[in-house]
């Protein structure tokens, strides 16, 4: 803005003149009219120019009127654009030690200029050095890099900051405080006092980390096989072994550290020897948990987990004060890669496995070793849970370099290959070895070794199995009852009279089976071929080999 002044003369005119500028006046704002007493010849006004006001002359006029008559005179108001300015302001002192950095922050006030503003600094002090820096047009301020070598003279010396954009330029000075360096920490370190407590500290955090790392792999475990989220004994062991575990890994971890340091020594081999110690104590923890998982390896991948859970914490920590954030991530790594490393060590080494299968999306695998994997309905005594199965219904092992199947309901063992399928309540399992694991074949059930026994001179009975009365050979003399002492051979004496009618009540039997067939066409999963159990010969029900009487309808043999 500016202001001008009128000057107005009189001549036969003794009254009040009033005096107002007119005009087309972009990006400018005029005064209101003002009026001149009778006593008075001049005025004042002041025109204002906007920031956005473009530059150049502007064409008005001043217009006097009073009560003879109206007068103009032509104006010209010209805009000019100021020239550009710029501030800056620092500290006024900034410490910075003999042979290293520090940074000033430097701040820039604009007028009449919206560009970057490049900032640097002199000092009279050959040993320091300041660094260019720009401080870019959308910000106001700027960290400048300096430097004190180490011949760098103590104490104050001045340091001069310029700063330049456009045509404008601004200065200003702060002081530096070039101070030694401090003593090496090996002097100090090592006569410091000796913590107990600080041991404990770690122990007991480690502890807790242990037992919180062991609780999600095993019950991550728990959920892959279908079996509840945890037992109570679980639960007590993980406490109590894991716990343990924790508390001596960090124990021993937080003791090298400390002698290390003492010793001058880097201290994070104490700290990295601590957690190899964990997670390998933790890996061979979680084997007991996982079935014929081979304790070396999974002690390896435990190692494994701990040394990519203390290289990110130590990484972490070197990134300033983040010991807390380093410790949780490195523990969320140390979990993660036990696990990974676990599972890899299960598959890569596997000889022989079983396929779980749910249903047609949902398959799970489980390894088999010498420990026998059992499969029921009892979440408590078995590996896997089978709802609706028997409280054990199969138990898989490894025997001699085969894989035996006991059928727990049945009371057989027997050698199986790989495809061999068998049922367990809702489940379906298979069979899977390292020579044919991509094969979907179903080997033929095996048959179970019957008892050995004398085999008689004839043979035709040597299982009393049904046959229709016109297949089955006559009878040396007729039975005379169901109890027949006499009769050398272990053959189901036929009835007394050739009609049904004629037979003594029987209690009531589930229906026969629509065909009668020899045990060895018996089939179904888990069954053997053979010799597994006889059906009596009146009521046609299946009891174990070797059975003499039959329960239902009494009948002898």
């Amino acid at each position: 803005k500016n202001q001008f002044r009128v000057n107005l003369a009189r001549q036969n005119h003794d009254g009040p003149v009033t005096l107002s500028l007119a005009g087309d006046a972009p990006g400018l704002t005029l005064p209101e009219p003002i009026t001149v007493p009778a006593d008075k010849s001049d005025a004042t006004f002041e025109v204002s120019a906007a920031r956005s006001a473009t530059a150049g002359a502007r064409a008005l006029k001043l217009v006097a009127k009073g009560k003879h008559g109206e007068l103009e005179e032509p104006c010209r108001v010209t805009v000019q654009i100021p020239p550009a300015a710029l501030q800056i302001a620092a500290a006024k002192s900034i410490p910075v030690q003999q042979g290293g950095e520090a940074t000033v922050t430097v701040l820039v006030a604009r007028d009449w200029y919206t560009g970057p503003v490049k900032v640097n600094g002199t000092s009279p002090n050959k040993g320091v050095a300041a660094w260019e820096a720009v401080v870019p047009a959308d910000r106001d301020s700027v960290e400048l890099k300096v430097t004190a070598f180490a011949d760098a003279k103590e104490g104050t010396t001045p340091l001069a900051l310029t700063a330049i954009g456009g045509t404008a330029r601004a200065e200003t000075e702060t002081a530096l405080e070039i101070v030694p360096p401090p003593p090496p920490p090996t002097t100090t370190t090592s006569r410091g006092p000796w913590s107990w407590l600080l041991v404990l500290v770690i122990g007991l955090w480690t502890a807790l980390l242990a037992v919180g790392l062991s609780l999600a792999l095993v019950v991550g475990q728990n959920r892959y096989l279908g079996r509840p989220w945890v037992s109570a004994r679980q639960l007590g062991v993980i406490l109590v072994c894991g716990g343990a575990a924790g508390l001596v890994a960090g124990a021993i971890g937080q003791t090298l550290f400390g002698l290390l340091a003492r010793g001058g020594v880097l201290p994070e081999i104490g700290f990295l020897a601590g957690w190899l110690l964990l997670g390998g104590l933790l890996g061979r923890g979680i084997g007991f948990f996982i079935p014929n998982l081979h304790p070396l390896r999974s002690t390896l991948a435990g190692v494994a987990g701990g040394l990519f859970g203390a290289a990110a914490f130590i990484l972490i920590s070197k990134l300033g004060d983040a010991d807390a954030y380093g410790r949780f991530i490195g523990a969320a790594l140390l979990g993660g890669c036990i696990g990974l490393m676990v599972a890899l060590v299960e598959v890569a080494f596997r000889a022989a496995w079983l396929e779980v299968h749910y249903s047609a999306s949902e398959v799970i695998t489980v390894n088999l070793g010498p420990e026998p994997v059992k499969i029921g309905g009892d979440s408590r005594a078995c590996t896997v849970w089978a709802r609706g199965a028997a409280d054990v219904a199969l138990r898989f092992w490894i025997r001699e370099g085969k894989v035996v199947c006991e059928d727990a309901l049945n009371r057989t063992t027997s050698e199986v290959a790989n495809g061999d399928r068998r049922r367990a309540g809702a489940l379906e399992v298979v069979v899977r070895t390292g020579s044919g694991a991509a094969s979907e074949r179903t080997v033929p059930k095996p048959a179970a070794r019957p008892e050995p026994r004398k085999k008689p001179s004839d043979d035709d009975d040597l299982l009393p199995l049904p046959m229709p009365s016109a297949a089955r050979p006559a009878p040396a003399r007729p039975a005379t009852g169901p109890n027949d002492d006499h009769d050398p051979l272990p053959m189901p004496p036929p009835p007394a009279a050739p009609k049904p009618a004629s037979r003594p009540a029987m209690p009531a039997v589930p229906p026969p089976t629509p065909a009668a067939k020899p045990p060895s066409a018996v089939s179904g999963p888990g069954l053997p071929t053979r010799a597994m159990n006889i059906p009596c010969p009146r009521c046609k029900t299946k009891l174990p080999l070797g059975s003499r009487k039959c329960p239902e309808c009494g009948a002898s043999w």
